[in-house]
């Protein structure tokens, strides 16, 4: 019988074939690989069955257990025998060493696993273009990848030009990608899609939990000078939108939010410099001055009766300091001009940017649309015009107009009863 002392292992051959290593394999390989030594008994070589154990570790002593196949009776002839071995798919770039015990004697030195050329250019072999599906049902990650060289973690391609698919696709309830990139100045996350419809990165919310404050594209920039996110257009043609943001919704299509000490929520660029910027107080400045399609500076005024409608020509209300009221008397000092239909500039708007007033705004220059009456004679390109007796409508002014009652200077003829001309706001 043979003695524990008297084992003496020699390894021949081990050979790896990892999983998937070719992709046009009909049978695919296993991530089992084949282990041949031969054993000695003192100086004769053994003979017989044996019970005996694998296990691998990261290091050639101590170290941590990463696997183990179970003991079992192998058949030695010679000294020789074979062994096919499995510790699943954990073979890669980390060396390992495999223990082996016989009878319950652990042999030493652990052998080294050695790569063979299949192992090898499965560490180097293009990226696998067969489907791919994985589930996980735990919290941690699904799929995670780790690269300590300076090339990308994953590439992902799509040739085929006709393909309206997503290149990368992510279902998921929590966060649907992470991406860290703590080194160099590449991104941590790079999309290029090199055709003319599509998008490069596309974030979709459903909120089937109701969570309103969910994002289909979140990004965080916690370093000095970074951006939380950032879009570059480089075509010649088309629309030359970077950032299109669309709501369908009763939601708000774009939100900047800006929480530091200093720096300002908005600056716009072009060609490197600022032209427009809005502080933190909420004062724009605008290199090119400002334009919403009017043709008047108006500035929004108090009411405290009845509303007042764009053309009407209102007054100060004597019973309300500081408030405004429809004129219904002829030549009044009092009144002070008409209400703008579609003013260019809006001043005195203190609450816009949180809720929008769309109250009534008096025209204070530029022209304007203003109610008009036939009641002092018809209306003659240049005739000045002052409050009518009909409330809210303006007439033409006597030869010499009294002080205070002049509202404008009428830009077309007008031969009706009433109606609406185009009038230069002067108020004199």
């Amino acid at each position: 019988m043979l003695t524990m002392n008297h084992y003496r292992l020699l390894a021949l051959v081990v050979t790896l074939v990892l999983a998937l290593t070719d992709v046009h394999a009909t049978t695919p390989q296993t991530t089992a690989f084949t282990y041949q030594g031969q054993l000695t008994n003192a100086s004769a070589l053994a003979n017989g069955t044996y019970n005996i154990t694998f296990t691998l570790f990261d290091a050639a002593s101590g170290g941590t257990q990463i696997g183990q196949v179970p003991s079992q009776p192998i058949l030695v002839v010679n000294g020789l025998f074979t062994a096919d071995l499995d510790f699943g798919l954990i073979f890669g770039l980390t060396q390992y060493w495999l223990e082996v015990n016989v009878n319950g004697q652990t042999l030493a030195p652990r052998q080294r696993v050695n790569t063979t050329p299949t192992a090898q250019y499965a560490m180097i072999a293009p990226p696998l273009v067969l489907p791919f599906s994985a589930s996980q049902a735990d919290a941690g990650p699904l799929f995670s990848l780790t690269n300590t060289g300076a090339g990308a973690v994953s590439v992902f391609t799509s040739t085929n030009p006709n393909n309206t698919a997503n290149t990368v696709q992510v279902v998921s309830i929590g966060p649907g990608v992470i991406a860290d990139h703590s080194q160099g100045n590449a991104g941590s996350f790079f999309v290029n899609n090199t055709q003319s419809v599509g998008a490069g990165v596309r974030g979709e919310v459903n909120s089937i939990f109701g969570n309103n404050g969910t994002a289909g594209v979140y990004g965080v920039a916690s370093g000095t000078g970074g951006y939380a996110g950032y879009f570059e257009h480089s075509e010649t043609t088309g629309f030359g939108i970077t950032l299109q943001v669309i709501t369908y919704d009763m939601g708000d299509a774009l939100v900047v939010d800006q929480h530091g000490s200093s720096g300002d929520p908005a600056i716009f660029e072009a060609g490197g410099a600022n032209v427009a910027r809005i502080d933190r107080t909420g004062k724009g400045f605008f290199n090119g001055g400002t334009q919403t399609g009017g043709a008047d500076l108006a500035e929004l005024i108090p009411v405290a009766g009845t509303a007042l409608q764009p053309g009407d020509v209102v007054e100060i209300d004597p019973d309300h300091p500081d408030h405004f009221r429809l004129c219904s008397s002829a030549n009044s000092t009092r009144v002070v001009g008409v209400i703008s239909t579609e003013p260019g500039v809006t001043l005195n708007d203190k609450h816009s940017a949180q809720t929008p007033d769309n109250g009534p705004a008096l025209a204070l220059a530029g022209r304007v649309p203003v109610k008009v009456t036939k009641e002092n004679g018809a209306i003659r390109l240049g005739d000045l015009l002052v409050a009518s007796s009909t409330p809210g409508r303006a007439m033409r002014a006597a030869d010499l107009p009294a002080p205070g009652t002049v509202i404008g200077k009428a830009l077309q003829n007008f031969d009706r009863e009433s109606g609406v001309v185009s009038m230069l706001v002067i108020l004199r």
